[in-house]
């Protein structure tokens, strides 16, 4: 019987599973499988979402080399041969049509090394069988596809509503959740103010997709718990001697285990101090008293290469997962109930293109887009509209009253919260379990090696693997988990 990979989900982390064989397959590597068969319910003609929406005010977040995937033709290359290369940043649609073109490539790849790679359009909603006997997919259409292995990409429900915001039932229709779609914009008024729950790069493509396309006329507020805009991109990355010095840190840290965050600190901090003298850990969880002030400055700053911490936080963060990886479960905790340091992680990870902050700082300029702190204030939802008090940077403290308010808080982490069928039914039959530190769910299954626990020749990919990996984010992220995954199934 030939042996056949089942992949359930069909979107990016597909894309760069089958981009990850197609290599391994053309360099006469082993493959394992005679057949590869794609379940996804939905359709995606460019890419998969968030990468399928035509709107041109959704723009790359991170920087353009770091979408390349490997194997196949780098994304600058793809739009420079195909059109799109005038767009600073490049459109999330131009990254869809790149998707599409590697999965494309990856399918002919593969057809020619003797491996037949199948569609289907089917909601897979349980999971049954053995490294044994084989795998059984269930469809909700009642078909079943027999597999030796299979692969979880289908990723995350929308997020969540965060803890501060109370929706009574009637009111309920004033809430949209933004998933990389522009459906979130439906129901929105362009007259009505609009509360952003995120000041990250979804808040962004939010305010800038209202604002350029929908024509929308009342101000957008960017909220969140601090008020911080992501970081400017510098003009240059982190210096590949920065990366090996910070290696070798954790190289040294790895032959113990981090049983303590301080040690931590202590190990990496002079490695970044020596790189940039101005480093303040501190100084990045402080949130500024004037967003204009804080990001014009930003700008000119990224593009003289400055500050150089900057580089160094990106190097770190191109360690986080193995980082991660190396700390005990102590800790881990640690880590996780210092919300200071978390949230100067999550708000300093990400860095907007040059062009997308210079687009920001004109809408705040303009009064379009204001960016607030909600603290540990109440936003509350009903037919009467949205309210809260918010202190805006600059501006402090104000009541607002708005029409509709947007979650863009990423992705639902927290498997035992989550909706999809399949992700239920794994872990209440106990076929899997989600990843917890002491009583923290922090997101994702339990894997090791990004195969289920307790489910061998089962393997996970993106958000569903935050557990492990942690530092879930976008391409790079999805790349790790292809390699992983791809040596794992040809050994």
């Amino acid at each position: 019987m030939k042996k056949t990979l089942l992949v359930v989900g069909g979107a990016s982390a597909a894309i760069h599973l089958l981009a990850r064989l197609a290599e391994r397959a053309r360099t006469n590597r082993r493959v394992n499988f005679e057949n590869i068969v794609v379940i996804d319910k939905a359709v995606h003609p460019e890419g998969g979402s968030p990468h399928s929406d035509p709107s041109p005010s959704l723009r790359v977040n991170m920087r353009t080399e770091l979408h390349d995937i490997p194997g196949q033709l780098p994304f600058r290359e793809f739009l420079s041969r195909y059109g799109g290369a005038e767009a600073d940043p490049p459109l999330r649609a131009d990254l869809g049509r790149y998707g599409a073109h590697v999965k494309a490539e990856a399918v002919r790849q593969l057809t020619e090394a003797g491996v037949e790679v199948t569609f289907r359009r089917e909601e897979v909603t349980r999971l049954d069988g053995n490294l044994v006997d084989g795998f059984v997919a269930g469809c909700c259409t009642g078909r079943k596809i027999r597999g030796s292995a299979a692969i979880l990409a289908s990723g995350n429900p929308p997020p969540q509503l965060p803890r501060n915001v109370q929706v009574e039932l009637s009111g309920a229709w004033r809430v949209s959740c933004y998933n990389g779609s522009t459906e979130f914009a439906r129901w929105i008024r362009p007259h009505e103010p609009v509360v952003v729950v995120g000041t990250g790069p979804s808040g962004i493509d939010i305010a800038r997709h209202l604002i350029e396309v929908e024509r929308h006329e009342a101000p957008i507020y960017l909220i969140s718990r601090t008020g911080k805009l992501s970081a400017v991109q510098l003009a240059s990355p982190a210096p590949p001697e920065l990366e090996e010095e910070l290696r070798d840190v954790l190289a040294y840290l790895r032959r113990g285990r981090i049983t303590r965050l301080d040690l931590l600190r202590q190990c990496f901090s002079p490695v970044v101090c020596a790189f940039d003298p101005d480093f303040d850990l501190a100084a990045l969880a402080i949130t500024p008293p004037d967003a204009v002030a804080d990001l014009a400055v930003k700008i000119e700053k990224a593009a003289r290469n400055e500050p150089r911490w900057r580089q160094a936080v990106d190097a770190f963060g191109l360690l986080a997962p193995e980082i991660w990886r190396a700390l005990d479960e102590y800790a881990k905790l640690e880590f996780l109930k210092d919300r200071s340091l978390v949230r100067a992680y999550y708000t300093n990870r990400h860095a907007m293109q040059p062009a997308t902050a210079r687009w920001v700082l004109e809408a705040m300029k303009a009064g379009q887009v204001r960016v607030g702190s909600v603290g540990d204030g109440v936003i509350r939802i009903n037919d009467r509209g949205v309210t809260g008090s918010l202190t805006l940077l600059p501006g402090g403290p104000v009541d607002i009253r708005a029409g509709h308010l947007v979650v863009a808080t990423g992705p639902q982490y927290e498997l035992s919260k989550s909706s999809n069928p399949l992700i239920r039914q794994l872990l209440d039959e106990g076929w899997a379990k989600a990843y917890q530190i002491g009583d923290q769910e922090i997101g994702g299954f339990l894997t090791q090696g990004l195969e289920l626990a307790g489910m061998p020749g089962v393997y996970a990919m993106g958000a569903l693997v935050r557990g492990e990996d942690y530092a879930v984010h976008s391409f790079p992220a999805l790349r790790r988990h292809a390699r992983i995954i791809a040596d794992a199934l040809s050994r």
